[in-house]
């Protein structure tokens, strides 16, 4: 069987367009995706890069917050604790046994802890003068006054710093 010349270029042509569709079938869209991919990669990295930019020109400014709210906070707590120290103990008392009041035999001072207000309160309904919560109301600007209030009012896991004060009298 004899190929014709004519026969022969179809062949050709037919063998030219399968190589050119397994050449983008296998090589080329692969790659095309490939770049796609990078190209969305590299515009999430640049918007990373300039919000990390952003963040970086901005550490000053929060630095400066944070130390800000710091000395906010100390001068707030300073408020609802007060510095008790054995020393100022001592001398409010010496001054008591000075004016015929009795003598302390010792003293000492509790690790500040936090306590469950919820805990405190057993009866339904208890008035509770709070003075550190008349404090933190003046801080924040409400009026402050001495009121019953229900016990369940009271969220579970309310907690308050307190130091216990032991002292013996002689």
């Amino acid at each position: 069987m004899k190929v014709t010349s004519r026969e022969l270029n179809l062949i050709v042509a037919l063998l030219s367009v399968a190589v050119v569709y397994l050449l983008y079938t296998f090589l080329f869209n692969p790659l095309l995706g490939n770049i796609s991919m990078a190209k969305d990669s590299l515009v999430v990295v640049e918007t990373q890069q300039l919000q990390v930019e952003q963040n970086q020109a901005n550490l000053p400014n929060i630095i400066k917050q944070e130390d800000d709210l710091i000395i906010k906070s100390e001068q707030n707590v300073e408020k609802f604790i007060p510095n008790i120290s054995e020393d100022v103990l001592v001398t409010f008392f010496s001054d008591t046994v000075a004016k015929g009041g009795p003598g302390i035999d010792n003293l000492s001072l509790d690790q500040i802890i936090a306590v469950d207000l919820s805990t405190l309160i057993a009866q339904p309904y208890a008035s509770l003068s709070y003075p550190l919560g008349e404090i933190a109301k003046q801080v924040k600007g409400e009026v402050t006054n001495t009121e019953a209030i229900p016990a369940t009012t009271i969220v579970p896991g309310s907690t308050v710093l307190a130091q216990g004060v032991s002292i013996s009298f002689g």
